[in-house]
């Protein structure tokens, strides 16, 4: 277990101890973020519920008439908000905690803490933001007629894995800001691409009709993509028989927990200089 460190840091560790015994700032800090999401805001959180509906209500429309991308999809609508409600979890997460070190460098300087709670706060206050979301989900798929079914087990792991892999990637960004503050930039071209890599208004079998079977196959490698189908399986107990989803899903899982890995040894590789670059 780490200590802090006279510079006001802390030394490398395992993570889970340090960040447990700061658990308490954590979740103040986390509960800071989403206070100062909504202020001066009329709806309020009601707006992080509307949101994901009106977006929905646009993508179904255009990609319904314009791009022909319904076709063979039922309960369309349904479809696009059950992928795009975990694609805003990922959009949110990784461009607010991009800055999230560099915003908090008076903070660093006066207190010794676990610098890995800044992006790991966002990423909480966000995945609050997106459980609160899946409530409304919910109803609107009962209304429509859409029973879960004994799938919806799979939903925790879904999140679970979600989780890891946004911590590990706000990290990285957050660490790699510090030094090249255009990495916002950057990543909001990354995230532009990433969000047509993934199947969020699109059905996957249109990649394995088209793609050849080495690009088909490197596009599931993409956690997102093979996240978003075990969504829509829990979510709306859709099939998916030319994937095996258990094998895919498995793969997703070990890949995002390579990103957490990654993304916190980046962090604490790089987190010993903060303060003299802030």
């Amino acid at each position: 277990m780490s200590v802090p460190s006279p510079s006001g840091g802390t030394d490398r560790g395992f993570p889970v101890p340090r960040i447990w015994l700061y658990r308490h700032l954590l979740i103040q800090l986390a509960r800071r973020d989403l206070k100062a999401r909504y202020k001066n805001s009329v709806l309020g959180v009601v707006w992080s519920l509307l949101h994901p509906f009106l977006m929905m209500m646009v993508l179904a429309v255009v990609f319904s008439y314009v791009g022909r991308f319904n076709e063979g999809i039922p309960h369309y609508p349904a479809y696009i908000l059950c992928g795009y409600l975990p694609w805003l979890f990922v959009a949110t997460s990784l461009s607010t905690s991009v800055r999230s070190v560099v915003d908090a460098a008076s903070l660093m300087h006066k207190v010794a803490f676990p610098r890995e709670v800044l992006p790991l706060a966002v990423v909480l206050s966000n995945g609050v933001n997106f459980v609160l979301a899946l409530i409304p989900l919910l109803g609107y798929l009962a209304f429509s007629g859409i029973a879960p079914g004994i799938r919806l087990l799979m939903l925790p792991g879904a999140i679970v894995c979600q989780v890891a892999l946004l911590a590990g990637l706000a990290m990285f960004v957050a660490a790699a800001n510090v030094y090249a503050r255009d990495v916002g930039v950057i990543l909001e071209v990354v995230l532009f691409g990433w969000f047509y890599l993934c199947p969020v208004f699109y059905a996957p079998h249109m990649i394995l009709d088209t793609a050849p079977r080495a690009l088909a196959a490197a596009y599931f490698l993409n956690p997102m993509a093979t996240l978003m189908m075990v969504y829509r399986s829990a979510l709306m107990n859709i099939p998916t028989p030319a994937i095996d989803l258990r094998l895919w899903g498995v793969v997703a899982c070990a890949l995002s927990g390579l990103v957490l890995l990654a993304g916190w040894g980046f962090f604490s590789w790089r987190q010993r200089f903060f303060l003299e670059e802030l």
